[in-house]
């Protein structure tokens, strides 16, 4: 009775804010002069449907056992949610949202880190160093093709996730690069993968498959 509260809470405040990114997102207001001849994505619903399926998953998966790491992850999840849905259209982790929630899961890591057994400090920041490290490093090595606001995304989902369990941050790496290794053999999208949304969908995935082992 507790998860089905918890999911029909998670979903209706999910949805509700899914609703807001979705009307955000149509004005087009975060693309840039030299971006206005792209073509228009459309409504996307899907933002709404998404936002309501990964708040009810998180409040599931963490419910009221672990709920600083649900107040934690939640934010980062609907942020990641609109910087995908950017990304997808401008391939572009724009900063006003991204240093926002940088700033956001930094300092809730630590005040819960103070404050709650189950969320690790150190393990966070290590995380969050090895993911953001790792693609600062492919940035240098690929001459800026690799964008530096993937280097700044890992860095959140890296410190996110080490902030549930620091073993987790690899299968977050390895999943967001396998996701985009298998969309870059999709013919039509060779060429032209964002990362950002395969990081942000594995560490939701993984921190939801993880919540009931915490």
């Amino acid at each position: 009775m507790i998860d089905l509260l918890a999911g029909l809470l998670g979903a209706a405040a999910g949805a509700f804010a899914g609703e807001a990114i979705r009307r955000q997102l149509v004005s087009m207001t975060y693309r840039r002069d030299d971006e206005q001849d792209r073509a228009v994505p459309g409504a996307r619903a899907w933002v709404t449907a998404v936002a309501g399926v990964v708040v009810a998953s998180l409040s599931v998966a963490l419910g009221p056992d672990h709920w600083p790491l649900l107040v934690i992850v939640a934010p980062v999840a609907l942020g990641g949610l609109w910087l995908s849905a950017v990304d997808l259209d401008v391939q572009r982790l724009p900063d006003r949202v991204m240093l926002p929630l940088l700033a956001w899961a930094i300092a809730s890591v630590i005040a819960f880190g103070l404050l709650a057994p189950d969320v690790s400090i150190p393990s966070a920041f290590a995380g969050g160093a090895a993911v953001g490290g790792f693609l600062w490093l492919l940035n240098i090595a690929s001459a800026g093709r690799l964008g530096f606001g993937d280097v700044k995304a890992g860095a959140l989902v890296g410190l996110v996730t080490g902030a549930c369990s620091f073993p987790a941050v690899w299968w977050v790496g390895m999943l967001a690069f396998f996701g985009a290794l298998v969309a870059s053999h999709v013919p039509r999208r060779r060429g032209s993968i964002p990362l950002g949304p395969f990081l942000f969908a594995s560490c939701f995935v993984v921190v939801t498959l993880l919540g009931r082992s915490l």
